[in-house]
């Protein structure tokens, strides 16, 4: 009798130690592995970082928030030692579409990664959190808000002409910005470090606006369209490239919603 009490007691313990384990390795913003799951955290905007755990290698944590003003958002991810993870940021357009906007660089094991977006007021964005390399832990990242600036649509600007291009990097994040009157031309410069076919696309409504790619170095247009249409052509590895957006008429212009530039290896 007192062997089987002994027997009961110690599994009951090994129950116990099990269930502590799991509870330890979870998180309170579970369930949240799809978009459709993201959890709002209205408090990230405020200073009020989220804490949680990718706690196993298909482990993805999704969480939505809107924000009260324009500007642009600097968010920073501090993932446990020796863990690789990054964040994706995307946008929820008028029409539902869920439409990448921003993307950390891998800056590496253990390395805090920041990624800077616009923000339109009162609309809703998700912020991925994943490892790339499916690494997880019991141990908390934290993502946290660095920075909010005011700043309407400085981000990109000047941009106002050719010889004012902004440079960007297409295919490591989607641009953002916003056509403000009827004379707004953006114009983007970009050198390209891969040669193969891409697709490119402009979002946006309740607009029309359209997007030009032209190659300056061969002095041609590789590409044309208005919104929502696929532009596909090929980059050349050190090759120049002008992305110009401006609205189709001269009523074609709201400074409200950005537009959204996708770039992408086919």
């Amino acid at each position: 009798m007192k062997k089987k009490l002994i027997m009961s007691i110690l599994c009951l313990s090994m129950v116990l130690t099990n269930s502590f384990f799991v509870m330890a390795a979870s998180d309170s913003y579970e369930p949240n592995n799809t978009y459709g799951t993201a959890v709002e955290v209205p408090l990230l905007k405020h200073g009020v970082p989220v804490k949680a755990t990718i706690n196993g290698s298909g482990d993805q944590d999704w969480y939505k928030t809107e924000y009260y003003s324009e500007g642009y958002e600097t968010l920073t991810l501090t993932p446990p030692a020796g863990k690789n993870y990054g964040i994706i940021v995307h946008y929820k357009n008028p029409q539902g579409d869920i439409v990448r906007i921003a993307k950390s660089t891998s800056a590496g094991p253990g390395q805090a990664e920041t990624v800077r977006f616009p923000v339109t007021k009162d609309h809703e964005y998700l912020i991925f959190v994943y490892s790339p390399t499916y690494d997880y832990s019991t141990e908390e990242y934290e993502l946290r808000q660095d920075n909010f600036e005011t700043t309407g649509d400085a981000a990109y600007e000047p941009s106002d002409s050719f010889s004012e291009a902004f440079e960007v990097d297409f295919l490591k994040g989607n641009v953002n910005a916003t056509i403000s009157s009827s004379s707004d031309v953006d114009y983007y410069k970009y050198i390209s470090d891969y040669t193969g076919d891409v697709r490119a696309r402009l979002f946006f409504n309740p607009r029309n606006y359209k997007i030009i790619i032209y190659d300056n170095d061969r002095n041609e247009t590789v590409g044309q369209g208005n919104c929502y249409e696929d532009i596909d052509f090929k980059l050349v590895e050190g090759t120049e490239y002008m992305v110009i957006v401006h609205g189709v008429t001269s009523n074609d212009y709201y400074s409200g919603i950005p537009y959204t530039i996708q770039m992408y290896k086919k």
